[in-house]
């Protein structure tokens, strides 16, 4: 957490005030990452994913999509997967735009 905590810092000290996390769906690091930014002071937001669409083409899952087979490791729980596109278009919002936002996968 102390990198998380010096780039905050780094950061607010520059001149910086909105910050954008991009972290983990309920993954204890990433949770203990998101209360450094949000103790910081600064304009904050926390982007949770926990998939990427590019996992199916550009990643680890590339070669059993190609073959006609998509395991994970989610039983029965629905998991959304996102497009690391729309995470970037929503991060340049949240730099640029004034508002509160919220998104749900239901």
């Amino acid at each position: 957490m102390e990198k998380i905590r010096a780039f905050t810092n780094a950061a607010l000290s520059a001149g910086v005030r909105r910050i954008v996390l991009l972290s983990g769906r309920g993954e204890e690091e990433a949770q203990a990452a998101e209360q450094v930014l949000i103790g910081s002071g600064a304009d904050w937001t926390i982007l949770r994913c926990s998939w990427f669409a590019q996992n199916f083409s550009e990643s680890f899952m590339g070669e059993g999509v190609a073959a006609g087979a998509l395991v994970l490791p989610a039983g029965a729980v629905p998991e959304p997967f996102v497009d690391c596109d729309d995470i970037a278009d929503v991060a340049f919002a949240s730099l640029t735009e004034r508002g509160t936002w919220e998104c749900s996968t239901s």
